[in-house]
């Protein structure tokens, strides 16, 4: 994300990366807070520290951006897009099940900042489809994520389980 941070600087994109969050302690390849307090010195990005509002964040926000190598399902992905908010994206397992390409954000090939920083600039150039990917990414986190969609899932598991429960006595 820096890497890429540095890109759009270059090409005086006018962009603000805004990074939240607290570095992950327990984890020795996680970014330290001296690190995140160097890079926003540099003007890179605006590491504001962790947050108790997430709706607040993604609300003052365009575009949501997760460039992980790899990643469970992204609960930040689907809490933007809960929120309108399309994503860049890398295309690694768990980010692709949360980013349709094209569809409700925009997925790139990881540890590549070159296309990170044109997806980015891409969406921060076109508006309207940073509307278009927004509202549908909208869409389907309240149809596959939302609390029915959830309980709806959660049911056919419970049917599933006292079925087999029943068939093997």
């Amino acid at each position: 994300l820096v890497a890429a941070a540095r890109l759009l600087r270059q090409r005086d994109i006018p962009v603000r990366i805004r990074v939240v969050g607290a570095p992950d302690i327990e984890n020795p390849t996680a970014v330290s807070e001296r690190e995140l307090q160097r890079w926003t010195a540099d003007g890179l990005i605006d590491w504001t520290g962790p947050t108790d509002d997430v709706p607040k964040v993604w609300h003052s926000s365009h575009i949501a951006v997760l460039p992980s190598h790899r990643e469970g399902l992204g609960m930040s992905l689907i809490e933007a897009a809960a929120c309108g908010r399309p994503a860049v994206t890398t295309d690694v397992p768990g980010c692709r099940q949360a980013v349709q390409d094209d569809e409700t954000g925009l997925l790139v090939p990881p540890k590549d900042p070159a296309a990170l920083a044109n997806a980015i600039g891409k969406l921060v150039f076109d508006p309207d489809l940073r509307h278009r990917l927004g509202q549908a990414a909208r869409f389907r986190a309240e149809a596959e994520f939302g609390l029915d969609a959830v309980r709806a899932q959660l049911m056919e598991l419970y049917r599933e389980l006292l079925s087999d429960r029943s068939t093997a006595t």
